[in-house]
């Protein structure tokens, strides 16, 4: 019931003119989706998804949203999510051919299935009720798991508000402020921490030491500028397909192509 869980519900929940405009490519839109459940283990009013991403779901002219039978109804409160909640499942759209069903307070327990396809999703609440929703498909969207960073920021100082970590180290996003934030708040975060950065060049004297001159040969290649990026921007925007605004780009091989030859040109 996070604010990833609530985006690829609204990708789901979408009709394909409700794409127009954004840089979904048309062959991954899919209309054949009617119902779609979404189970979170908190209570609504304690999800981790924020206001904004259900005023946003509310606004979508193609689903309506209810809850659950037997589950609870979100309670009065002035919080701005749970006002979002109630709007949301207050309002029906005569023609919405899709409906989504919030399930909340549940924990999956088991996936059900024949032959490699899943049919069936079983969930277990605090009280042992038990509930089984049929299904043909599943995506898990229950936050992330440390993969093996090769430092943990637990070990580390605890960085100032500019990410300064001390003798020329600095954090940015969840690395210093922890699994929490949407990507506008990231994008925030990393744009401060990335001009402390340049604030401490300024005063230090690196440009002459030993080891960089060893180093350049071996990423000057793969180091990319802000004019490379608008290279790569130019090309997904010319090759849109209609009613997108882009057709995005999506791994470096391409991407390192396009630079090559801006490098090339100019």
């Amino acid at each position: 019931n996070g604010n990833v869980a609530i985006d690829v519900l609204r990708l789901l929940a979408k009709s394909p003119v409700e794409f127009d405009g954004s840089d979904i490519e048309p062959e991954f839109v899919d209309d054949g989706v009617e119902t779609i459940h979404i189970v979170g283990r908190s209570p609504l009013e304690k999800a981790k998804f924020d206001a904004v991403m259900i005023k946003e779901l509310g606004g979508l002219e193609s689903a309506n949203a209810m809850i659950a039978d037997g589950d609870s109804l979100v309670p009065d409160s002035d919080d701005q999510k749970v006002s979002a909640l109630r709007t949301l499942f207050g309002t029906h759209k005569d023609g919405a051919k899709k409906t989504v069903i919030f399930h909340s307070g549940w924990t999956v327990t088991a996936f059900g299935g024949d032959n490699g396809k899943v049919m069936s999703v079983s969930l277990e609440n605090h009280k042992e009720e038990r509930r089984v929703i049929d299904c043909d498909s599943v995506v898990s969207a229950i936050g992330f798991e440390d993969a093996g960073t090769l430092v943990e920021n637990k070990t580390l100082p605890v960085p100032d508000e500019n990410g300064a970590l001390g003798g020329g180290l600095f954090a940015a996003g969840w690395f210093k402020r922890g699994p929490k934030g949407t990507i506008p708040e990231n994008r925030t975060d990393s744009q401060s921490v990335a001009n402390s950065i340049v604030a401490y060049l300024d005063g230090v004297s690196i440009w002459q030491k030993p080891g960089r001159m060893a180093l350049m040969p071996s990423i000057q290649d793969k180091a990319t500028t802000y004019e490379h990026w608008l290279a790569i921007d130019e090309r997904e925007r010319a090759s849109a397909p209609p009613g997108r605004v882009r057709s995005k780009i999506r791994n470096r091989r391409d991407m390192f192509a396009i630079i090559k030859e801006q490098r090339v040109t100019g």
